[in-house]
């Protein structure tokens, strides 16, 4: 994903997505640590990709009950033609609403897939 510099589309379930602001890839743990008597280790963790998405409230964003979003294929295609795909998606949060003072209303939308796959 070297010189990706934009996200040129969003689809949700093969219908674009529009007034995206901002995309966001979340952490991916591999391994957990922990601590014992004798020292410290690791142990293998399940994968959760995560994701998050910033979207621009206005009076013509359509109303989504972000908590009916479960088990949804979201795909995000980069500049360079490359593309995040991510299936089996569920809602987590609807989280911070952000206001400007100059014209733009922004929600956090955060999700966890099944799988993700770059193409």
């Amino acid at each position: 994903m070297k010189g990706v510099s934009r996200i040129v589309a969003a689809m949700r379930n093969g219908a674009k997505v529009e007034n995206l602001k901002n995309f966001k890839k979340d952490l991916l743990n591999y391994r957990q640590g922990f601590s014992y008597m004798g020292g410290t280790g690791t142990f293998e963790v399940s994968k959760l990709h995560t994701f998050s998405i910033d979207l621009v409230i206005n009076k013509n964003t359509p109303t989504i009950d972000w908590s009916d979003i479960e088990d949804e294929n979201w795909s995000f295609e980069l500049n360079g033609g490359t593309r995040l795909e991510y299936t089996g998606v569920d809602c987590l949060t609807e989280g911070e609403m952000t206001v400007d003072f100059e014209k733009e209303t922004v929600i956090t939308i955060t999700f966890q897939a099944e799988d993700r796959s770059i193409r």
